[in-house]
């Protein structure tokens, strides 16, 4: 027996015992296969009976079995044609376990003489990457959010404050009439930080221990009437009328602390962003669901402006039309409370007319 023999029989029987499913066709026949190829594939036939079978025989059998048969087919026949290494490609049969592809031509004295594809599964591995992704984009949201809390504490969180300490500076110098003057400033600059102290302090909790979602019937006017009792002052100081249209007696099903947070960040924001106009609550009861509509006549937004919002990696947020500042946060907390109370919110709105941001959460 020569070496080229003795090699030969060395590689089949490596090749045999693999549990890589390899096939050999030679003058478009199979001339080899092993027994982990007809597992992979999930044939109910033996690697000898395959010894013989013309190419397109041995195509037809994977029809049933391949996602994107056609695709499949497809390559492999320009596969036969270019005799040009290929490795890389995926392939998903039907039963959901994905196979790497790897085809090599065979030449023999500079000439093409077979063609050998090699398959391996990689369910698990492509799960494992799928999982790992999945987990550094949790990660990567996870420090976004942390840069977003950090921005806060050491700019906006500090900001009201330091314009408390020098009101209260100069109040020292002045009379009772002109600390009088001064003490709505003052109350704004607390309602202000206040607000926003809850928000964040609220968000950090969702982030940490997630939302407790507890519902039960709320009656919906009470809290719109509660919300506009907290912010009236600022809304009489900005010239602003508040209008309750939702019905005695319309009652929601809702989380309580998740209510009232959404219905005081999205009046607050409207008042935040109208002088001198209206900010109006109103339900619309549909068929499935509840809508709860908060709108304003106030400045309205862009095209631009509202691709921004309820965006974190956007973190858009802007001066109110008395300068008042915010963070950005109140919409954002809005949203994933919303979503984790089984409902969605969206906005309507067109620039110098004003806004209309919608509630909608599932009826009792």
């Amino acid at each position: 027996m020569n070496s080229k023999s003795l090699f030969h029989q060395g590689a089949t029987a490596l090749l045999e015992i693999s549990k890589e499913g390899v096939i050999i066709s030679s003058n478009d026949q199979v001339s080899f296969v092993n027994q982990a190829f007809c597992d992979l594939f999930e044939l109910p036939l033996t690697a000898q009976s395959l010894i013989g079978w013309d190419g397109y025989e041995t195509l037809m059998l994977h029809q049933s079995i391949i996602k994107g048969f056609d695709a499949f087919s497809s390559k492999i026949w320009t596969q036969m044609e270019d005799k040009a290494v290929q490795t890389g490609q995926i392939i998903e049969l039907k039963s959901g376990t994905c196979l790497s592809m790897e085809y090599y031509p065979i030449f023999e004295e500079g000439r093409a003489v077979g063609d050998m594809w090699r398959y391996k599964d990689v369910t698990e591995e492509l799960r494992e990457k799928q999982q790992i992704g999945e987990e550094n984009q949790v990660l990567a949201q996870q420090n976004m959010i942390k840069n977003t809390l950090l921005a806060v504490l050491a700019h906006d969180l500090r900001s009201p404050m330091d314009t408390l300490e020098a009101t209260l500076s100069v109040c020292q110098s002045l009379s009772l009439a002109e600390i009088k003057s001064f003490s709505h400033e003052i109350k704004k600059t607390v309602g202000v930080t206040r607000t926003l102290m809850d928000n964040l302090l609220y968000w950090v909790q969702t982030q940490t221990h997630g939302i407790h979602i507890e519902k039960r019937p709320l009656l919906l006017s009470a809290v719109v009437d509660e919300t506009f009792e907290l912010l009236r002052a600022t809304a009489v100081h900005k010239g602003n009328r508040f209008i309750n249209q939702v019905p005695e007696g319309f009652f929601v099903n809702a989380d309580q602390n998740v209510l009232k947070t959404v219905i005081r960040n999205l009046v607050s924001n409207a008042n935040k962003f109208t002088t001198e106009g209206d900010v109006e609550v109103k339900v619309v009861n549909a068929k499935n669901f509840v809508e709860i509509r908060v709108t304003d006549t106030g400045v309205g937004m862009s095209r631009e402006v509202l691709e921004k919002l309820f965006r974190p990696e956007r973190h858009y947020t802007s001066l109110g039309t008395y300068n008042e500042k915010g963070t950005g946060l109140g919409l954002l907390l809005c949203k994933e409370m919303i979503e984790k109370h089984g409902g969605r919110i969206w906005v309507r709105s067109q620039q110098n007319r004003g806004s209309v941001f919608c509630v909608g959460l599932p009826k009792l």
